[in-house]
């Protein structure tokens, strides 16, 4: 063996150690997925084995279509009967003398010992060893929808958890709401749904499907999502945009405008921080004399005076802003809050402003 030869073999060894990872399984080839002797793993250590890869085959579960091979230690001839088999649309596998097998369902490893069981329960083999290797996976759609960078549908190739694809579909946006909703059927029978108005009410379970509320917080903030839900085929996973809360900041500020309300909601915004958001007031403002405009649960305009420079002296309560609120800073003369007004208030708020100034006039 050549010096390169037995780089290449060191590399090709320490890149599946890597992959495998620390509490990962890793089956290198040749050997039994059991324990059994030194003598007896020797004599498969140069034969074409099975590669076990973590998130794969330790914990794929098997379906329907995926191609399977299979190795009988000792039983070359029912080996190479089973060198392609395919998981049937019932979920079946055919093993020459030992019958139908269930496969759907199944990972890898509990396919094994089902057909161990079926050899030795029918007395065709003592203690036979079993090994299954996935040699192609059924395409098995799931959809990742909303606030990510690439939405829509991923062939799962392999086992993927919730996390995963998320990170496969570029990561959740900065418009994510705090909360996504996983649409899974309930029973494989279950017509497949489609995902297209799943984001219209992410909250609802269509009739043979159940929803999975599932808190997004931990992965925006550079966490892992607990817990990390395994996907199955057809699962739907509907993150909806965060809906925008502002403030309007008008008058005599160095930043008049609308400004957003950080999220989450359960976060509170204090007056006094709102104020510095907005850059802060001029020195021509009249903080004592200030205004807050705030609508009610019943859409009613409501206006509190309010003495702003009070409250950033800590002389009277700070209290939260709300969304849709409007702080005013009167200044110098009327013209400042008129058009601080108009240039900030959307829709038909600035058109209901407008004509009460006019009328004023």
């Amino acid at each position: 063996m050549s010096c390169r030869d037995r780089i290449v073999i060191i590399v090709s060894g320490a890149i599946l150690l890597a992959q495998a990872g620390a509490g990962q399984v890793i089956r290198l080839p040749g050997q039994p997925s059991a324990s059994k002797g030194a003598s007896e793993k020797g004599q498969f250590l140069d034969r074409v084995g099975f590669l076990r890869i973590p998130k794969i085959s330790t914990d794929y579960v098997l379906g329907p279509g995926d191609e399977l091979k299979i190795e009988v230690i000792g039983q070359e001839s029912l080996t190479s009967a089973l060198q392609s088999v395919k998981i049937s649309n019932s979920g079946q596998i055919t093993i020459p003398l030992a019958g139908v097998v269930r496969a759907a369902d199944l990972t890898a490893s509990q396919l094994e010992a089902a057909i161990s069981s079926r050899l030795k329960g029918q007395h065709l083999l003592k203690d036979p060893e079993v090994l299954v290797f996935i040699s192609d996976y059924q395409a098995k759609p799931i959809y990742i929808l909303g606030e990510v960078d690439n939405p829509g549908e991923y062939i799962m190739s392999q086992q993927l958890t919730l996390m995963e694809a998320i990170l496969m579909a570029g990561g959740i946006d900065y418009t994510a709401d705090r909360f996504g909703y996983l649409h899974r059927r309930i029973a494989p029978e279950t017509a497949k749904q489609h995902p297209g108005g799943v984001l219209l009410s992410p909250e609802t379970a269509l009739p043979g499907t159940e929803v999975i509320k599932v808190d997004l917080e931990p992965l925006k903030n550079g966490g892992v999502l607990q817990p990390d839900i395994p996907l199955r085929a057809g699962d739907v996973f509907a993150i909806p945009r965060r809906p925008i809360r502002q403030f309007y900041a008008i008058g005599d500020f160095k930043g008049p405008g609308s400004y957003e309300i950080p999220a989450p909601a359960e976060r509170e915004l204090r007056i006094s921080q709102a104020i510095a958001q907005a850059g802060g007031p001029n020195q021509t403002a009249k903080l004592s004399r200030g205004m807050l405009v705030r609508y009610d649960e019943h859409g009613k305009r409501v206006e509190r005076k309010v003495d702003f420079a009070a409250i950033i002296k800590g002389k009277s309560q700070d209290f939260p802003v709300r969304p849709n609120d409007i702080i005013f800073l009167p200044g110098s003369t009327i013209k400042t809050l008129e058009y601080g007004l108009l240039g900030a208030l959307p829709g038909v708020a600035q058109v209901n402003a407008q004509t009460r100034i006019q009328n004023a006039r």
